[in-house]
C-alpha cells in the first residue's frame, strides 16, 4: 500500500489554483494527508544585470516575498480547509527548481499541481514548469487541467 502522508501543492494565486487547491485538499483528506501550498516568486536578483534606480535589488525582493506571503493568506481566506489545515510556504527562484526542491524539504510523497496547456510558441518560449517538474520530480506527480474541474 502506497502511503501519502504530505502533498505538495505550487500555486500561481491564479483562479485556476483555486480549483486545483480544492481537488488538493480534497485528495489529503482522503488520503489522511498534509498539505502544503507552495508560492514560488521570482528572484530578482535574475535581473541584476538591469539598472534600478534608488533600491537595492535585495531589499525589493524582500518586498516582493512579504507581498507574496499575505497574497497566499489572502488566496486561502475563502477556503476553510486551506485557511487552518494547510501549510504555506513562499520561496523565490525559478519555479520548477524550487517545487523540486521543496518537495524533498518537505519531504512531500506526491505533487499536485495545474497545467496552463500553453503549446506552440508559448510553449517554446516559457516552457513549461509542470513539463520540468514530470520530469525532473523525485516524487510522483499528479498534474490537473483546471479547465475540467468544478
Amino acid at each position: 500500500m502506497v502511503a501519502i502522508k504530505k502533498i505538495l501543492f505550487p500555486c500561481d494565486l491564479t483562479q485556476h489554483s483555486i480549483k486545483i487547491l480544492k481537488y488538493a485538499l480534497g485528495l489529503a483528506d482522503t488520503f489522511g494527508s498534509r498539505l502544503c501550498i507552495l508560492h514560488v516568486v521570482q528572484d530578482l536578483r535574475h535581473w541584476a544585470g538591469l539598472y534600478m534606480p534608488h533600491k537595492r535589488l535585495d531589499l525589493e525582493q524582500k518586498e516582493v516575498e512579504e507581498h507574496a506571503r499575505k497574497s497566499l493568506v489572502e488566496f486561502c481566506l475563502d477556503i476553510p480547509d486551506a485557511r487552518t489545515k494547510a501549510e504555506k510556504r513562499v520561496v523565490s527562484g525559478d519555479p520548477a527548481e524550487e517545487i523540486i526542491k521543496s518537495a524533498g524539504e518537505e519531504k512531500a510523497d506526491l505533487i499536485v499541481m495545474g497545467t496552463h496547456g500553453r503549446t506552440g510558441l508559448e510553449y517554446s518560449l516559457f516552457g513549461s514548469v509542470a513539463t520540468k517538474v514530470v520530469r525532473h520530480s523525485p516524487v510522483p506527480v499528479l498534474t490537473v487541467n483546471p479547465v475540467n474541474l468544478k
